[in-house]
């Protein structure tokens, strides 16, 4: 099997360098940060809403020339310029160039499918000739799924976007994609995703961010207490 580490560490440039601060230093979980290694295959960023999950995402994808809303690379659209200069305050240790590379956020979903059948170039032909008669978990799929697979893949919570159903779905599709070569990082709430056999998770925490054993997430954790005492 073909592991390429597209990304292998993310390291916060010297204290002179950057100023802790402003956003988003400010957070709890950044305001020590200093460095973190990544999975060469699937990495989870899991962690209470605003606790920086898609923060430290957004700041990869823009690392790796990814629009901040979301996209693919060679296509960019933007609605608001909202996103953060944090990763200006970062350096990135590197493997090879990624054949295919993605940053797929959940609330962007809609726009990005209509940037790409306005642009009428590969991405927006084929699945996206009608891409509004579908729902949005299913224009998710259809979108995944047109991957070839070997590349570096960023989601945010793409678990808002899907069934249950759809969620092992979408696991399917990410076990496929990892057999060829794909790396991914996603930031997700959903103890479904996380289930995945090996991945490495880190829980964004005020003190800072810990790996932690998936039995040992918040989701999995209020999830099982939840269903067996409803």
């Amino acid at each position: 099997m073909f592991v390429a580490d597209y990304l292998r560490k993310v390291i916060t440039r010297k204290e002179e360098e950057i100023d802790r601060s402003i956003f988003p230093f400010t957070l709890p979980v950044f305001r020590n940060f200093q460095s973190l290694d990544f999975d060469p295959k699937l990495t989870f960023l899991v962690g209470e809403n605003g606790s920086g999950k898609s923060t430290l995402l957004e700041a990869i994808a823009v690392a790796f020339e990814l629009p901040a809303e979301g996209g693919v690379a060679g296509h960019r659209f933007e609605t608001f310029d909202s996103h953060s200069e944090f990763h200006e305050s970062l350096m990135f240790a590197r493997g090879p160039a990624p054949h295919e590379k993605a940053f797929i956020r959940a609330e962007s979903m809609y726009n990005l499918t209509s940037y790409l059948k306005r642009s009428a170039e590969e991405w927006g032909a084929g699945r996206f000739e009608r891409p509004h008669e579908l729902s949005h978990g299913e224009q998710f799929i259809e979108f995944v799924t047109k991957f070839k697979g070997h590349g570096f893949y960023l989601f945010d919570e793409p678990e808002s976007a899907l069934s249950p159903q759809r969620q092992l779905a979408f696991m399917n599709w990410i076990h496929t994609a990892l057999r060829a070569g794909a790396q991914m990082i996603i930031a997700t709430h959903s103890p479904i995703l996380l289930s995945y056999p090996g991945a490495r998770i880190y829980e964004m925490r005020p003190k800072g961010i810990a790996q932690v054993a998936y039995e040992d997430t918040e989701s999995y954790v209020m999830t099982k207490d939840f269903l067996n005492n409803k």
